[in-house]
């Protein structure tokens, strides 16, 4: 009888591993002489074999963004984080994990010497595997020109501000927009105007034109009795010509609402974790809402969207000796947590915003 049975096939589906493959963006406004630019790692997003944007990029610690210039010219300097290393093979190759990219500021100061309408700087940005500096991943260089601008040679201005503000009167950590005025220069790059070179003024009352900022809990009294209130906002560029633009902000009391998570950081300290699990965890994300724009000073994890926290649930862990307490709430309890151990958490905001993360313990 055994003879005349047939062996089974089994069909399953293996995915490859989401190792970051490509940056799906990347972008860095030109400055004026002398000043230095925005911090650029916030517009790397990073890709994975599949395609897929990694919102999750705390598991890649061996995993790099690479920064490299072109050629020995010296219009920029390059201001690394803390923590960030020249490649061991190729050292003019400067190199920031990709777990640590969410937490570090990169930036580049441009010479303050004056310039005849404008001068660029060539820089390659890549993903490398190790810290040799000399092995980027294939497909995901990409190349960019940095740029210094005269003021006066600037056109098509622009105005960079939130769509919508958070207007309620204990708005703490959505104050204080910052306004951005952009130009073009006469090769089509987008650089950024210093404060000192134009005016804002707005509808509403809500301008600060002495910071280039915008407080919009000075309408909270009246937003309680009006609703939504729309601001329009004027920035004047004093370029000699005193051009206008201007763009219109939603001030809303509307609370704010995650929209994104994603991980600051790939580690998390086992006994704050076991003593404080639940702001231990919120302090290594960053919880994204829709007034949340970082580049207008409206960070991440303010305290009003950690409200929304619902829920922090072990999916599984390194360790049998780590124990928890909780289902799926945020009433939890962690034991037997160590120093090298890997723990996966999903944690999950109101309106069903939800991520899955990699922490390893130390």
């Amino acid at each position: 009888v055994a003879a005349t049975l047939q062996p089974t096939v089994i069909s399953f589906k293996v995915n490859a591993p989401a190792v970051p493959a490509g940056i799906k963006s990347f972008s860095v406004d030109g400055v004026l002489a002398g000043v230095t630019t925005e911090n650029v790692l916030g517009k790397v997003k990073i890709i994975d074999n599949r395609g897929r944007e990694l919102s999750d990029l705390s598991a890649m610690g061996d995993y790099y963004l690479g920064f490299k210039k072109n050629a020995t010219t010296s219009h920029f300097t390059l201001n690394a984080p803390a923590g960030a290393v020249n490649g061991t093979v190729d050292n003019t190759v400067t190199l920031i994990k990709l777990s640590e990219l969410a937490g570090k500021t990169l930036t580049f100061t441009a010479a303050g010497a004056a310039v005849d309408n404008y001068v660029t700087e060539a820089y390659t940005v890549a993903i490398y595997k190790g810290k040799e500096g000399n092995n980027a991943v294939a497909g995901s260089e990409t190349g960019f020109n940095l740029t210094i601008a005269d003021l006066k040679k600037l056109s098509g201005f622009a105005l960079s501000i939130p769509e919508f503000a958070y207007g309620a009167a204990d708005n703490a950590g959505y104050n204080n927009v910052k306004v951005i005025v952009t130009g073009r220069a006469a090769n089509g790059s987008s650089v950024r105007v210093t404060d000192a070179q134009f005016e804002i003024r707005d509808t509403a009352g809500i301008a600060d034109n002495a910071n280039k900022t915008l407080t919009p809990n000075l309408v909270a009294a009246r937003l309680a009795k009006e609703g939504n209130i729309t601001d329009t906002v004027t920035a004047v560029v004093n370029n000699g010509a005193g051009e206008r633009v201007s763009k219109n902000i939603v001030i809303s009391q509307e609370a704010p609402v995650a929209v994104k998570v994603e991980a600051n950081s790939g580690e998390l300290a086992a006994a704050a974790l076991m003593a404080n699990p639940k702001n231990t965890v919120l302090y290594a994300l960053a919880i994204y809402d829709r007034y949340t724009v970082e580049a207008n000073n409206v960070l991440p994890s303010s305290d009003a969207v950690k409200k929304s926290l619902m829920g922090i649930r072990l999916v599984s862990s390194s360790s049998s000796d780590i124990t928890t307490n909780w289902n799926n709430t945020t009433n939890i309890e962690i034991k037997g947590a160590k120093a090298g151990d890997i723990i996966t958490l999903q944690i999950t905001f109101d309106k069903g915003v939800n991520g899955t993360f990699n922490f390893k313990l130390k």
